[in-house]
């Protein structure tokens, strides 16, 4: 006598793939528009970091310590 109470879940299976791969997908273009927005970020600010001879570190340290 099999006293099997597991519901059956290989129905799942297809969902589950989709979700995954709309969950890649997702966080792929997130991770792209973040990438973009930081290289707008420290392009729009390079002059200003060069024109005050500071390095990297340095000048968003600054950046950030005064706000």
């Amino acid at each position: 006598m099999s006293n099997n109470w597991a519901p059956d879940l290989s129905g799942l299976v297809p969902f589950m793939y989709a979700f995954i791969a709309v969950a890649t997908v997702g966080a792929v273009i997130s991770l792209a528009i973040i990438g973009q927005t930081a290289g707008a970020f420290v392009a729009s600010n390079h002059r200003a970091r060069l024109a005050r001879r500071e390095s990297i570190p340095t000048y968003y340290r600054r950046m950030i310590l005064s706000h």
